[in-house]
């Protein structure tokens, strides 16, 4: 089975290492202390049988520091993945760190060029720029409506500030709320009042 990992690189840095706890008891996650929370998911679920390809989202400019948070995530992920034997690449898409509709278009394309069809997607929001998760949304739902891909899991490590240090970590699953985005776009209703209450309801199950 083919799998692709998005990963958003932080341009900061000043990086922790932190365990993080995950809501749902039923899925394993390591207690190993991570930079990227993704990597305490795949060290417990990640499948030697699979065909990984990991992508990191960076946004450059002359005071970011994502080369060393791209070797910090690939010297974690060679610690997570100890006597494995993986079939795994990594690539990088780059784009200049400015909030302009070309550098979102651009960056959206290339996300596009990377992926394929019929593959399992996961993705770690937790860091980089705002703009990041916004276009990555996009990505991901043409990829589920025109290439047959599955959204498995999005990820974002939360946590409390305590003198500007990380504290009470947690591992949240955001797959739910970009299921929320799909439904939304595929309610057909006569009226607002109605699309609510259909919502609603669909929300309660």
């Amino acid at each position: 089975m083919k799998k692709i990992v998005f990963c958003n690189i932080p341009v900061r840095p000043d990086l922790y290492k932190r365990v993080y706890d995950y809501e749902d008891s039923t899925v394993n996650v390591s207690k190993r202390m991570v930079v990227y929370p993704i990597n305490a998911f795949l060290e417990e679920n990640l499948q030697e049988s699979d065909e990984w390809k990991i992508v990191f989202l960076v946004k450059k400019n002359d005071y970011s520091h994502y080369q060393k948070n791209v070797e910090a995530f690939k010297e974690e992920f060679a610690l997570i993945t100890k006597g494995k034997n993986l079939n795994v690449s990594f690539t990088m898409i780059e784009t200049n760190y400015f909030e302009t509709k070309i550098t979102h278009d651009t960056l959206l394309l290339d996300i596009l060029d990377v992926l394929e069809n019929n593959t399992h997607i996961l993705a770690d929001i937790t860091y980089g720029p705002k703009d990041l998760p916004i276009v990555l949304f996009t990505a991901l739902s043409f990829a589920e409506k025109f290439m047959e891909c599955q959204i498995d899991n999005i990820f974002y490590g939360r946590a409390d500030f305590v003198d500007k240090k990380p504290v009470n970590t947690q591992l949240c699953d955001m797959t739910p709320l970009y299921y929320i985005n799909s439904l939304t776009h595929t309610l057909e209703c006569s009226s607002a009042d109605e699309a609510r209450k259909l919502l609603q309801s669909l929300l309660s199950v």
